[in-house]
């Protein structure tokens, strides 16, 4: 038999990693590669750039000694030409300074030096000759012909200037005599600030420089100027000596002669001027772009390493990370960090054990959000899942650091608690995490509430295992949301025979829809001022093959919960109208056929569509089809609620709204809704002779319908006593046991053709 396979995890834990180093070295090899050739590709091109901007500066420092030469030349001709005139004195001279200046684009100015040492400044068109007491203007440079003096500062202006001079025997008056004439010399001013602006653009910045130096190293200009540079002499310093004293040009790197900095440098000696131009460029400029593109190279590099040493890494050391993280997301929620059933089930084998071992007791609550379904489908699952976040940080504030909080998922949690000494401890929990979701919730800049249904069970009283627990929890917290939710209840076994039933009776709703066990059961709605019948309103009953008939408080819940209230509701619109049709057919009189509407009717059962239909299968008129609402119904999608109001209105039906006075209807709500009677809770009719508050309420309600013109009905009439208080207050009509209990539709006929309901 041949050895193990070539791709077994030890075999993979060696090659994998060579060939991750080779390829790193390969991409390693070619960074350095790159980063030498880009190196010196940037300092050749910069020598290239150094050398044309060199020459651009020769070329323009050239001119513009060229241009100062030929106009002092000029004027010297001039003067040649004029035997008798003076410098200073002859307009026509002065206009040719003058025309020499705008020839110059403003660059020169023009000065005569006098032998006295007095420097004069010729006028122009826009000044007046002046003359100051001045020592006299440099003269070095070469022999013979313009001399170009060393920088000074300007006596006129008070700025570095460069004066270019050329002597003019015999033009000068000695202060002797008139009689004998002296040298004159004249001289073309070279302003340094002007030099600085025409240089500025082309300097390589921010830490280039140019520089125009004179051939015995007295410096005549350099911008950028630190202190001390203009008119200092750098003869004698090596780079001086080696390079600009014996070269015409050239090129190299050197250490900086004004400033510290080391740079690339590049001179030009001028030919007809014992000048040279150096221009240069910081170093650590030149190559700061290579450098940064060598360190995004290097990071890009850097990178690859880290993540192929990442890759190479996972097989000996992340390896542990990645299955902590995978243990961790098998063992909690992936939206809240809790626990979920698993470790859940985990963490209550170790209570129980201390349980057992002490002889206490621990508990397991189960934790349903109310209403969460609504949230998710009006405002969306993000507002949800935050909601559920929020919910979880603060159910963390409710137990001990020894306890769990875990998410079963949708929107339950689960809290265990060990070590309980009774069921008071329990119970003071409960009660805290109810205080703790009383406050709203920001999300998204809303404020949301959320209430908790909680069911408790208790180990070993209720069960023995998690399994049992949890199922014994959940039943509980049914029953809490069944007695009106945001409470707790702890299980007994009485609970047990009710979740058994809940479970059987939504097992029986499909088949009750198929097999036809529903039937509609029919109350008598009476006007009180003729003691006639108006109407009926539709029951439903649940004529079960085993149990018998189950009334609609048992199941209809279950059905909302289930969401097959819409396929029963919309059986009962059908069933009412066919039945309202077949009375009228028989000879009764017609009358209006009431039909509770539910809430999730309004938002999924296409309502105007499913009653329109019914309307055109029967053949009823639908004025004699009333729908009532629940004031549940306006508090929930206002614009949907509306919409859907007035597709039934434009059919010609009735609305009215049913169990007014135990919801939040308002008047600007029964204003948009356009209904068109109020029916008054039995909760509140009841009462009405017994409790002051009642009475006031049944009285209020019938007051502001009659302000809106609305009708109104009262339900839960048992007795004479309280039909004489609604006659004497004007109500409108009744039902209620009084009149009739609800009836089968032949036992309704039978007692409408005996005259048994018609008058009271």
């Amino acid at each position: 038999m041949g050895g193990p396979p070539l791709t077994t995890p030890a075999v993979r834990r060696v090659v994998m990693p060579a060939q991750i180093g080779f390829l790193l070295l390969i991409l390693w090899g070619f960074v350095f590669y790159w980063s030498f050739s880009e190196r010196a590709r940037v300092l050749t091109q910069t020598e290239i750039s150094l050398r044309q901007l060199t020459v651009s500066v020769q070329e323009q420092t050239l001119r513009l000694f060229k241009m100062t030469e030929t106009a002092l030349l000029v004027e010297s001709d001039w003067l040649a030409a004029h035997p008798g005139a003076y410098p200073n004195d002859d307009p026509s001279f002065v206009a040719l300074v003058n025309q020499q200046i705008g020839l110059s684009d403003g660059f020169l100015d023009f000065r005569t030096l006098e032998p006295d040492g007095g420097v004069r400044l010729i006028p122009s068109l826009s000044r007046d000759a002046v003359r100051r007491p001045a020592g006299p203007l440099g003269t070095e440079g070469r022999s013979g012909g313009v001399r170009i003096g060393a920088p000074e500062t300007d006596a006129f202006s008070g700025g570095w200037i460069i004066p270019v001079t050329l002597p003019v025997p015999g033009k000068g008056r000695r202060p002797s005599g008139p009689a004998r004439r002296a040298t004159v010399v004249l001289a073309g001013i070279i302003e340094l600030d002007r030099l600085a602006r025409l240089f500025d653009a082309q300097r390589m910045r921010p830490n280039g420089s140019i520089t125009i130096l004179r051939s015995d190293g007295i410096t005549l200009f350099r911008a950028p100027a630190p202190d001390g540079a203009i008119g200092r002499s750098i003869a004698g310093q090596d780079f001086f000596n080696r390079r600009l004293a014996v070269a015409d040009h050239g090129i190299e790197r050197t250490s900086g002669v004004y400033d510290t900095l080391e740079r690339v440098v590049s001179f030009q000696r001028l030919n007809d001027y014992p000048v040279t131009v150096i221009v240069s460029a910081a170093y650590d400029d030149v190559l700061q772009p290579w450098r940064h593109e060598t360190a995004i190279l290097a990071g890009i590099g850097g990178l690859v390493t880290l993540f192929t040493g990442f890759l190479t890494g996972r097989f000996i050391s992340l390896n542990r990370v990645a299955q902590k993280r995978i243990e961790f997301l098998a063992f909690h929620d992936a939206l809240t960090g809790l626990p979920n059933r698993e470790l859940a089930r985990d963490r209550f084998l170790q209570i129980k054990a201390y349980a057992d071992r002490a002889g206490a007791k621990a508990a397991l609550l189960f934790l349903d959000v109310d209403n969460f379904k609504m949230v998710n489908d009006s405002l969306g699952h993000t507002i949800g899942d935050a909601l559920l976040r929020k919910i979880a940080e603060r159910l963390g504030r409710c137990v001990r650091q020894t306890d769990t909080i875990a998410r079963l998922g949708g929107d339950e949690f689960l809290v265990l608690l060990g070590d309980i000494g009774d069921d008071e401890a329990v119970t003071a929990v409960a009660e805290q995490i109810r205080e703790r979701l009383e406050p709203s919730f920001d999300i998204d800049e809303h404020s949301h509430l959320a209430t908790l249904s909680i069911g408790i069970a208790v180990y070993p009283d209720d069960g023995l295992d998690f399994e049992t627990l949890l199922k014994k929890a959940d039943t509980a917290m049914y029953r809490s949301k069944e007695a009106g939710r945001n409470i707790y209840r702890f299980y007994n076994d009485d609970m047990n025979a009710k979740a058994v039933e809940t479970l059987n009776l939504r097992n029986g709703l499909r088949r009750a829809l198929l097999g036809r066990e529903f039937v509609l059961y029919y109350q008598p709605q009476i006007e009180l001022v003729n003691r006639t019948l108006i109407g009926v309103e539709a029951l439903v009953r649940w004529k079960h093959p085993e149990l018998g008939m189950i009334p609609p408080d048992r199941f209809i819940s279950i059905a909302e919960d289930s969401g097959q209230i819409v396929e029963i509701g919309a059986w009962v619109i059908e069933e009412a109208c066919r039945q309202a049709v077949a009375w009228h057919q028989a000879g009764l009189p017609p009358f209006v056929v009431a039909v509770n509407l539910s809430a999730l009717q309004f938002r999924r059962g296409n309502l105007a569509e499913t009653v329109s239909g019914a309307l055109e299968r029967s053949g009823l008129d639908p004025r004699f089809l009333e729908l009532e609402l629940t004031e549940s119904i306006l508090i929930r999608d206002l614009p949907l609620v509306m919409a859907t109001v007035q597709r039934l209105k434009r059919l010609g039906l009735r609305l009215s709204i049913d169990d007014f006075g135990t919801g939040y209807s308002s008047f600007s709500y029964l204003k948009k809704l356009k209904v068109d009677k109020l029916k008054i809770d039995q909760s509140f009719v009841r009462d009405v002779t017994r409790d002051p508050d009642s009475a006031t309420i049944v009285q209020t309600i019938i007051r502001m319908a009659k302000s809106l013109n609305l009708g109104t009905i009262a339900e839960g009439v048992e007795d004479e006593t309280t039909l004489a208080f609604l006659v004497a207050h004007q109500c409108d009509a009744a039902q209620g046991y009084h009149f009739g209990r609800p009836m089968a539709p032949d036992a309704l006929a039978a007692a409408l053709r005996g005259r048994q309901v018609l008058v009271v």
